[in-house]
């Protein structure tokens, strides 16, 4: 796996920091280990091994808004919940995602920030996951398991909308919003691991 440590060239954080400005970042991929920044960032969630390890910067972040260390909701990792707990692991994303949504507001409010970062995963372990019963022509959908499925999977995507919405209605005219996605989604049938 490649981590922070692979990056050979300045980020946008680098450069924002040099310039005096401040950053924001939680739970961007490939950000890990924390690293030095004019602002704070909490790791990716994938990399982070687990909460025993550093993965704030500055180290006592979540402390400074009242939040253990070991209460941090870190990875939702699906094969934990697949096949036997998918309600479960739909359940734990919206927790995380409430984390997310908790620990941002308080730190946006601490910190004077120019860029903030927010990642939301658990949009793309659904849809990685849970595809199937989304997409009625393909080959794994299943009529009955969709019924039961795509309400909680619309739960998530309802909290994360109200999180969004929840960060419009708090941005001034000079703040700008960007919503980005690092790749599109469709049907998978197979896959093999090399």
């Amino acid at each position: 796996l490649i981590s922070y440590k692979d990056i050979k060239v300045k980020t946008i954080f680098d450069i924002l920091s040099e310039s005096g400005k401040t950053s924001g970042i939680i739970s961007l991929p490939i950000a890990y280990p924390p690293f030095k920044l004019n602002g704070f960032m909490i790791s990716c969630d994938i990399l982070t091994p687990s909460t025993n390890f550093d993965f704030t910067y500055p180290k006592k972040l979540l402390n400074k808004i009242g939040i253990e260390k070991k209460d941090y909701i870190l990875n939702v990792n699906p094969r934990k919940y697949i096949p036997d707990n998918k309600e479960g692991f739909i359940s734990d994303l919206i927790k995380q995602a409430e984390m997310r949504e908790r620990i941002s507001f308080k730190l946006v409010d601490i910190y004077d920030w120019d860029l903030f970062v927010l990642v939301f995963g658990g949009t793309d372990r659904l849809q990685h996951f849970f595809w199937h019963y989304i997409d009625e022509t393909h080959s794994r959908y299943n009529k009955t398991e969709a019924q039961t499925m795509l309400p909680l999977i619309i739960k998530y995507y309802q909290k994360i909308d109200s999180i969004i919405g929840r960060f419009i209605k708090s941005m001034d005219d000079n703040t700008s919003l960007f919503i980005i996605s690092d790749h599109g989604f469709g049907p998978l049938e197979k896959n093999i691991a090399l």
